[in-house]
């Protein structure tokens, strides 16, 4: 009887902990790529990159948690990777579907600020919005958003922004991030990403993309 009840909750507690599977980052991040690339009808096309936004649903399992019994710092990370994967496969999608450079274009990133603001707790839901604020003739700027809700509607967690850069797949020459949006049929106002510019460069309790 006791290994009965062992055996079925060891299996329920790595299925809850899936994500921390051997894996099963590769096997979220290719399944993002053809659900997005390959299968997804739907286009952002003619819309304004600014007013696009991404989100990713999740919870916290044991595995992401830490000895304090709260997601752990460094599984902030693994999460960004899955939710800026679908952002960036759904704006720039045309570059990965139509092949407008010659082959799929590479996206390092160049950094991550992160600020961890309250704790997510086992089992808790969360979700990541993630878009982009801002780029310059180098770089693209991702804000991501961990937030849980809360009895005020929502509350933010952890907020962090990614850099971006986008290499030439044949030549790994820069190609400027403003080029990748109209290549994708994006649009763009100047003027609101000159402007949120300057806030990326400030703290991130600071920031306040409108």
């Amino acid at each position: 009887m006791i290994g009965t009840v062992f055996k079925w909750l060891s299996i329920a507690i790595l299925l809850s902990s899936y994500k921390s599977l051997p894996g099963s980052y590769y096997v979220r991040f290719y399944y993002a790529l053809m659900r997005i690339v390959l299968f997804s009808k739907t286009s952002n096309k003619g819309k304004d990159i600014l007013k696009v936004k991404s989100r990713l649903l999740t919870f916290c399992s044991l595995g992401e948690c830490d000895f304090y019994l709260h997601k752990s710092n460094s599984t902030f990370l693994e999460e960004m990777d899955m939710a800026r994967t679908e952002l960036m496969l759904s704006l720039y999608k045309p570059l990965f579907a139509i092949d407008k450079l010659g082959s799929w274009p590479f996206l390092p990133v160049g950094s991550v600020d992160i600020s961890f603001l309250k704790e997510i707790k086992p089992f808790q839901k969360y979700w990541v919005d993630s878009r982009v604020v801002s780029w310059d003739e180098k770089w693209l700027f991702v804000l991501s958003e961990f937030k849980v809700s809360s009895g005020k509607g929502e509350r933010v967690c952890c907020t962090a922004i990614t850099k971006y850069v986008f290499k030439d797949p044949k030549t790994r020459a820069t190609i400027p991030p403003a080029i990748a949006a109209e290549k994708s049929g994006l649009v763009f106002d100047e003027q609101e990403i000159e402007a949120n510019y300057a806030s990326v460069s400030r703290s991130k309790e600071q920031l306040n993309f409108s």
